[in-house]
């Protein structure tokens, strides 16, 4: 079974005043770029969070029985290297997770934007969390026109913290016609009646959208 890290890379601005983080960018994509004549993962995708276009979001796929590639560490290593001052960046953050169905997460990716949403515990999440969440996702793509494509979810292998909450978090990857249809989704009826069920364990949320490009 496949695994996916899903790493935020903060970018730090250059003085490029039409899109001051298109050198970072380049920086870190030429980082993986370099990285993958050593290294042979399944999927490589890349792109800019719509909310923030100071952080990268990248998603790699890999089979589990390989060697640990520590892809959040490598990336790390960009943020680490960063000058002071104004262009000191923030901690690179990530997670693993296995995406199921496992079928849907490339469609997903590859749709015109697809939302990456975050769901944080404290400490565990409860056994039937899980079918929850798939039966949330599964009766998404039921809804007749609210332009969800494809989806997977699952819950991250390691605790992860955001916002003063620690502990695991289920992981949403979800492809969109749009930013909007995303939006015109939350008014549905499958939203109203699954999504309370998916917060009453939930301490923190966090979700972003990304127009994702392949590297590999």
């Amino acid at each position: 079974m496949p695994v996916t890290a899903i790493v935020s890379c903060p970018l730090a601005a250059s003085a490029d005043v039409r899109d001051p983080y298109k050198a970072a960018e380049a920086e870190v994509v030429g980082r993986l770029e370099a990285r993958l004549e050593e290294r042979s993962p399944q999927s490589v995708h890349f792109g800019r969070q719509n909310e923030r276009p100071d952080m990268l979001e990248v998603l790699i796929t890999y089979e589990k029985d390989e060697v640990n590639h520590d892809w959040i560490g490598f990336l790390g290593e960009y943020s680490a290297h960063q000058d002071g001052g104004e262009n000191a960046v923030e901690a690179v953050s990530g997670c693993h997770v296995d995406l199921k169905p496992f079928d849907n997460l490339e469609p997903a990716v590859e749709c015109p934007v697809t939302e990456v949403a975050k769901f944080y515990f404290r400490g565990e999440p409860p056994a039937e969390y899980l079918n929850i969440f798939q039966e949330f996702r599964a009766a998404a793509e039921q809804e007749k026109g609210c332009g969800l494509l494809a989806s997977a979810g699952g819950i991250t292998h390691e605790e992860v913290e955001f916002n003063g909450t620690k502990g695991k978090a289920a992981v949403f990857v979800a492809g969109w016609q749009s930013v909007e249809a995303h939006k015109d989704f939350k008014n549905t009826r499958t939203y109203k009646e699954h999504m309370p069920k998916m917060k009453h364990w939930i301490s923190n949320v966090d979700a972003c959208h990304v127009s994702f490009r392949r590297l590999v």
